[in-house]
């Protein structure tokens, strides 16, 4: 009897250490990836890692327990709250662009997915955020561009049309 509980012991001893070395190594893995992870249940933020963290500029006793959507631009809040309040997530309304407000009051540009997961046995929502601020301003830049040079040509048009205008 006491080989046999012995052998019981030894065997939930390894399997506890297992488990710590698989969660260790998913803490490292969501702590050291570059994009933002935030899981959602119930209306609350209740994980946010160190991507995340750096990118709002708030510290993570202040993220969790809050309203995500305190988060975001006020003008994206009906539309984010919307696509939280689906039952499921569907694959077409799964990734979308949307204004992350950051601590000092800075608009940044986020491309943002969610999907559903299981969180501590009850159902969350993963939401991966990537900064996507640089080249929404590149693209706006080029799009003043665009405008310019597009006014610009017009002018040269009218301009040789009025220069070489035949009578």
């Amino acid at each position: 009897a006491n080989k046999l509980l012995h052998q019981e012991i030894t065997e939930h001893a390894r399997a506890e250490q297992a488990l710590r070395d698989s969660e260790q190594q998913y803490r490292l893995l969501a702590e050291n990836v570059k994009e933002g992870l935030l899981i959602m249940q119930d209306g609350k933020l209740q994980f946010a890692n160190h991507a995340f963290v750096t990118l709002s500029g708030r510290a993570v006793s202040e993220l969790l327990q809050t309203d995500p959507l305190l988060l975001f631009a006020s003008a994206a809040r009906d539309s984010l709250r919307q696509r939280l309040q689906l039952e499921h997530v569907f694959p077409g309304l799964s990734a979308w662009e949307t204004e992350l407000l950051s601590a000092n009051g800075d608009v940044l540009w986020v491309e943002m997915e969610m999907a559903d997961i299981v969180w501590n046995g009850q159902p969350a929502r993963l939401l991966t955020l990537r900064n996507q601020t640089e080249r929404k301003r590149r693209e706006q830049q080029m799009e003043e561009v665009r405008l310019r040079l597009e006014q610009e040509n017009l002018s040269l048009k009218s301009s040789i049309k009025e220069r070489y205008r035949f009578g």
